[in-house]
């Protein structure tokens, strides 16, 4: 069994791992997965309070050629001998003075030494994966960085199928919603999931964050004859703060302006839905052929409405009743578009079909740059996602694989096996060098620093 799959049957001290999830992955701590986040709060592991930031300073120290120090030598002392604790439960007093803490004598002198160096190692090995997860609010990634993402996190007490998931824009959160009715909201940078709320009534299918971290809009999957197909939810106390009235059929996008209290809903009543959480009553309708699927761009000032036929109608956000300003085609493929994204930058477009299809579009001019095909997966929608930077898109496919383009060289860049089946739900943190996929089971890809090392170690001359 792949080791990734172990990683998280720790006791959930830890931040991507844990010492026990570290033993039964490879454990050797020369991996992402060998227990280097094991032991975040330190003493779990063993690593003194203060260690981090010595750690930290000799990690910089190492990143720009200067070789590591030999470890220091450990405090011993030859009064209050102590053989029943060695100084591996830590030589002299407490902090405060008190309660002082068994001293070391001679004989277990190789003991500590060899403690030392374990901690200094995990120290050092443990800073490799906190850089990483500090330094993963990057601007740009490369080839290398994304074919060594992999499998860090796993959660599979879902009873039922990941319907939709979103990040938080500004913090580190992430929410689900699932075929169990559930809405779970997860801390992406400890790894650990934080709230699960349960909604028998309505269900839950689309979901998105609103600019508050604690709410978020989510669309029903029962009693659509109600018309309370959209609810304003409070994660914190679990509240409903208001429904939204008036699709009759399923919500199949979703998406929230980034600028202000809009947002917009397209149903497969044919029909897209403009709102405001302060208010119950729409703001704007309109009306179209077949699945619609809608985005904002990252600015908040253009919104797209992407139809049957592979027409894509871009909207003012501020007089979108004017009607659109302009309208785009795909042509050759008349399959219904099932999700569509804007690029951060917000050059670019990305469009899925139902039939598997994945298209980068000029966001100006309406060109297709690229366009990919992947394996059908019938009664599953896909879901492609593009990398921060724009540089990248990644997405799912039928055969149970997900694979990662570049845009600009229009060739694929990694290939992977999900581990999940078909991925139905996939995104890309806004901030992180990290994505989720999602199926019946939830799956946290990060940087696998061991394939980095290689791939570094191999594109150097003498490299080892």
């Amino acid at each position: 069994m792949d080791s990734s799959w172990d990683v998280w049957r720790s006791d959930g001290d830890s931040l991507w791992g844990g010492a026990q999830g570290g033993a039964m992955g490879q454990g050797d701590g020369d991996s992402p997965w060998g227990g280097a986040w094991g032991g975040m709060r330190g003493r779990a592991a063993g690593i003194p309070h203060g260690a981090g930031n010595e750690a930290i300073l000799r990690g910089k120290q190492r990143g720009k050629g200067i070789p590591r120090p030999p470890p220091r030598p450990a405090p011993h002392s030859d009064e209050g001998k102590n053989t029943k604790n060695p100084c591996p439960a830590g030589a002299g007093p407490r902090r405060g003075g008190e309660n002082p803490r068994p001293t070391c004598n001679s004989t277990c002198i190789p003991i500590h030494t060899q403690y030392c160096q374990a901690r200094d190692d995990f120290a050092l090995e443990f800073l490799r994966f906190y850089t990483l997860l500090m330094a993963a609010s990057l601007t740009e990634l490369d080839d290398e960085t994304v074919r060594s993402m992999s499998v860090g996190a796993v959660f599979s007490d879902f009873a039922g199928k990941i319907n939709s998931v979103d990040f938080h824009r500004t913090e580190d959160l992430l929410v689900t919603a699932s075929d169990d009715d559930s809405v779970r909201i997860y801390d992406i940078a400890n790894a650990s999931l934080l709230k699960t709320t349960f909604h028998k009534k309505h269900g839950a299918d689309r979901i998105c964050f609103t600019h508050h971290p604690s709410s978020v809009i989510c669309s029903s999957r029962h009693n659509l004859d109600s018309n309370e197909s959209l609810r304003y939810l409070s994660m914190y106390d679990n509240r409903c703060l208001r429904y939204f009235k008036g699709h009759k059929d399923r919500v199949v996008s979703l998406c929230m302006s980034p600028i202000n209290d809009s947002f917009m809903s397209g149903s497969l009543d044919h029909s897209v839905r403009i709102w405001d959480l302060r208010v119950n009553a729409c703001q704007g309708i309109l009306r179209l052929r077949g699945r619609p699927a809608v985005a904002y761009d990252q600015q908040g000032l253009v919104f797209a409405v992407a139809m049957e036929g592979g027409a894509i109608k871009l909207f003012d956000s501020r007089s979108y009743d004017k009607g659109p300003f302009d309208t785009f085609f795909v042509g050759g493929d008349t399959a219904e578009v099932s999700d569509i994204k804007f690029s951060n930058d917000g050059k670019s477009m990305l469009l899925t079909t139902t039939n598997n299809n994945i298209y980068i579009l000029d966001a100006y001019g309406g060109e297709k740059r690229c366009g990919f095909s992947l394996e059908p997966s019938p009664n599953v929608t896909m879901e492609a996602t593009f990398t921060p930077d724009g540089q990248y898109v990644v997405s799912g496919s039928g055969d149970g694989t997900l694979h990662a383009w570049s845009i600009n060289m229009r060739n694929e860049v990694a290939s992977w096996t999900s581990h999940i089946g078909v991925t139905a739900c996939l995104k890309w943190a806004p901030r992180r060098a990290m994505f989720v996929a999602a199926s019946t089971v939830l799956t946290f890809w990060i940087p696998d620093f061991s394939k980095l090392n290689s791939q570094q170690s191999t594109a150097v001359p003498g490299g080892v």
